[in-house]
């Protein structure tokens, strides 16, 4: 593990866990690495326990890393779920990673139109990719004034 320098005090996960890990071939190590952290803490803040997944998913334990990851109470937000059918998709399972996005959230579109042409349906992926977003108006400026004092 990579040690901070003399008088610094690094804030967050180790090299490891932040980058996966797995990439190393550290996958253990990662995972050792958050338990140790929740361990400390008491508790595992999604931001953290978010990164389980793809270390889970490096030492072959796809499903658990998969249902882990919904166990945590933010586990079924928009943003867990895209993350969650990122892994399928790359695991090789875009038909369970279409399952699990919400073609109604722009974000997903970006990831569910690809995985849809991956599995043959092409016109359901162009309609998708096609369909306009409604544009919400621009937000004024905050605590801008043209009015004096200045």
């Amino acid at each position: 593990m990579a040690r901070a320098a003399p008088g610094c005090h690094r804030k967050g996960p180790s090299p490891v866990a932040r980058t996966g890990g797995a990439a190393e071939g550290r996958a253990e190590e990662g995972l050792a690495h958050l338990d140790a952290l929740k361990a400390r803490r008491g508790r595992e803040e999604w931001e953290i326990h978010r990164l389980r997944a793809p270390l889970m998913a490096a030492c072959g334990r796809l499903d658990e890393a998969i249902a882990d990851a919904k166990s945590h109470p933010q586990g079924g937000g928009p943003y867990a779920l895209e993350g969650l059918a990122r892994l399928l998709a790359e695991a090789g399972r875009p038909e369970d990673a279409v399952a699990l996005l919400d073609t109604d959230r722009l974000e997903h579109t970006w990831l569910l139109g690809p995985l849809l042409v991956e599995l043959g349906r092409i016109e359901e992926a162009m309609s998708l990719l096609r369909t306009p977003r409604p544009q919400a108006p621009p937000q004024p400026p905050i605590g801008y004034s043209d009015c004096p004092p200045f």
